[in-house]
């Protein structure tokens, strides 16, 4: 039970924080924010880590941890934004909500956890509650030029999404150290972006100009939420199945849709989308934490 409370919890810091990004991504820029949520996590981790370190560090989960972050946050999130460039938030939204689904699938072939059919049913009505609400609250409409082949975006960060979790889980099961592993994922994750301003930047994009003082002014105050939500999805993957942790946190639409009334007004419509949408969440959740 205390890992569902905890992934839950993570999912209510992620939509916190997640408002405040959306209300200033398109001043600061997708990569702005990528930088400041790296650069803060790094900040605010380094004490929690050399803090949590204690024991022995096993070299083989060091190892396990960096590779994970590369892969979520590090590479999962840059997908993702490739997806809202090419599809929208609202597709995208909706398709990235499939990684209970391959997490589900990766743990059970990698990790030999359970996947019993309560369990499925439950990840299937948070998967639809969740697409159901963001159909609800977005009102995106720049879709651009749809192409069959830009849904290998959203499926690509599942998919890696999906992976992600299960080597933390793995990483966990050898060295029980959550701090340090979000910690080595943000390092492991810098690298990859610092690779992309590189790249940006022999192609003539000033990418520098994207992070800068006011940046982090905007966007400093969520990152520590964002930073803040990993360190209970971590603490919750020692408690409880991959399975449970990512379908749980599928609830952040929810709690978004009680945040947007205050801080997003245009966002709240109260539709049949949402009311449905609610209830399959709240079903969903109370399927999975069950288990």
């Amino acid at each position: 039970m205390l890992g569902s409370v905890l992934a839950v919890s993570a999912a209510l810091t992620w939509a916190i924080s997640n408002i405040s990004i959306r209300r200033n991504i398109e001043e600061a820029g997708f990569l702005a924010v990528s930088l400041v949520l790296t650069v803060t996590g790094i900040l605010f981790f380094t004490p929690l880590a050399i803090a949590s370190i204690g024991s022995q560090p096993d070299f083989r989960a060091i190892m396990v941890f960096l590779l994970a972050g590369f892969i979520q946050p590090g590479i999962t999130r840059i997908l993702y934004y490739m997806s809202v460039e090419k599809l929208g938030v609202t597709i995208t939204s909706s398709l990235t909500s499939s990684v209970p689904i391959f997490s589900t699938l990766f743990a059970y072939m990698i990790l030999k956890e359970e996947a019993s059919y309560t369990l499925w049913l439950g990840i299937l009505l948070l998967i639809i509650g969740s697409i159901a609400i963001q159909l609800s609250i977005s009102h995106d409409a720049r879709t651009k030029d749809f192409k069959i082949r830009y849904l290998i975006y959203p499926f690509a960060s599942s998919i890696f999404g999906g992976i992600g979790y299960v080597a933390k889980k793995y990483g966990l099961n050898i060295w029980n150290a959550p701090a340090v592993g979000i910690f080595l994922g943000y390092i492991s994750s810098s690298i990859l972006y610092f690779f992309i301003l590189i790249a940006l930047n022999r192609r003539n994009h000033n990418s520098t100009r994207f992070i800068d003082g006011r940046s982090f002014n905007l966007l400093w105050k969520p990152s520590i939420g964002i930073a803040t939500g990993h360190l209970l999805s971590s603490y919750a993957l020692t408690y409880a199945d991959v399975s449970i942790v990512t379908s749980l946190q599928q609830t952040q639409p929810l709690f978004v849709i009680l945040l947007a009334r205050r801080y997003l007004p245009k966002l709240e419509i109260i539709d049949l989308k949402l009311i449905l949408g609610t209830i399959a969440i709240l079903c969903g959740a109370i399927l999975v934490s069950t288990i």
